[in-house]
């Protein structure tokens, strides 16, 4: 079996992770890091590279795409354990983040165009809202949810943009840089460049301030399609994929 992208969980004790059979099926599992355990999330489809938990770590939040595959597809949000109990955020989109307060949903590739979008859940209603355009990915929002870290271009950077001011626009990488994740506390972006990682200092009190990036480790650990690394709840450790 290969492992994938992965996301911890809210509160720090499971894993959710894509894993490719030896038969060369994608599946989801969850591991339980207290028991050792791991429990298959059943789906109906193919999982994409980018799934995540729901804010409150009830429920999983992936893209699914049929066995023929296609360009984009359902994101579904579901029961850990049943595959019935399910329903559909967005019909047809590529990578999918769920806002903190799980109110609306990030994508890129909605109904296979591009950009960055934000599209409500059925719990809060409204209309999709374009952010910015372009081939864009790995959107990741602030702890407030009032900011998204993305990247963008082929030789991908790192930026951050205002949810409720698009036109304030923040280009923190300087070299390159892929799948950014905020800090719990809100005060760091931390992000990868081939083998290094790397923080920015951040504030968004009265607009945002971003310090140069620092590298804050390297190694010759795996990188995979979509987050091939998480950060603990409590800032203190870092999930990499040996």
């Amino acid at each position: 079996a290969a492992y994938g992208p992965f996301h911890l969980s809210p509160d720090g004790t499971q894993i959710l992770i894509r894993i490719e059979s030896a038969a060369g099926h994608a599946e989801l599992w969850v591991l339980d890091l207290a028991r050792g355990s791991r429990t298959r999330v059943p789906t109906q489809g193919v999982p994409f590279f980018y799934p995540r938990w729901s804010p409150d770590g009830k429920e999983v939040i992936y893209t699914e795409f049929a066995p023929a595959g296609g360009i984009v597809a359902p994101v579904v949000r579901q029961m850990m354990n049943d595959a019935s109990r399910r329903d559909t955020l967005v019909a047809a989109a590529i990578v999918s983040m769920p806002s903190p307060h799980g109110d609306r949903v990030a994508v890129t590739g909605l109904r296979g165009g591009e950009g960055l979008w934000l599209v409500p859940t059925e719990r809060s209603g409204g209309a999709p809202l374009q952010l910015v355009g372009g081939h864009v990915n790995f959107p990741s929002f602030s702890h407030d949810g009032r900011w998204i870290a993305y990247t963008e271009g082929g030789e991908t950077e790192v930026y951050v943009i205002s949810i409720e001011e698009p036109q304030e626009r923040y280009k923190i990488s300087v070299a390159g840089g892929e799948e950014p994740l905020w800090s719990p506390r809100g005060d760091q972006i931390v992000y990868r460049n081939r083998q290094q990682w790397l923080g920015v200092d951040v504030s968004t009190k009265n607009g945002f301030r971003a310090s140069r990036p620092r590298v804050l480790f390297e190694g010759p650990y795996l990188n995979v399609p979509g987050w091939s690394h998480d950060i603990s709840s409590d800032g203190q450790r870092h999930l990499v994929l040996l």
